[in-house]
């Protein structure tokens, strides 16, 4: 899916299609694509809406996390849905990011139970 109206190039979150994408990802890039990471949050959130600042936060700590451990094999819990969204980029699933917050959008939950085991979808359910 190519994007449109980007006001920054990302090449390199653009080029992670799976794990193993991310995983190819030479270490001297990963400040690179952090920031990479964060422009395409910004300008998607701005645009559909959605949970910003806990994504912005969560950056580095997601990436250092799919560096270190086995994913989908080793499995990482986010307590929210609304941290998820550097983890879904390095998952290789950017093309969703465009149905945020519409009725056509999944929750981490709903549709890549590959990657996630639970979540506190209607703040009912507890670990």
């Amino acid at each position: 899916m190519e994007r449109q109206n980007c006001m920054k190039e990302t090449p390199l979150v653009d080029s992670i299609h799976s794990i193993e994408d991310f995983k190819r990802i030479d270490e001297q890039e990963l400040d690179r694509l952090a920031d990479e990471i964060r422009s395409f949050l910004v300008e998607r959130v701005s645009h559909t809406g959605g949970h910003l600042a806990s994504n912005l936060g969560i950056v580095e700590l997601t990436i250092a996390l799919h560096r270190v451990f086995d994913t989908p094999k080793d499995k990482i819990v986010f307590d929210v849905g609304h941290q998820t969204y550097a983890h879904k980029l390095l998952t290789g699933r950017y093309e969703a990011f465009d149905t945020l917050r519409t009725t056509t959008h999944h929750t981490p939950v709903d549709n890549q139970l590959f990657y996630n085991i639970c979540c506190n979808k209607n703040r009912k359910k507890r670990f």
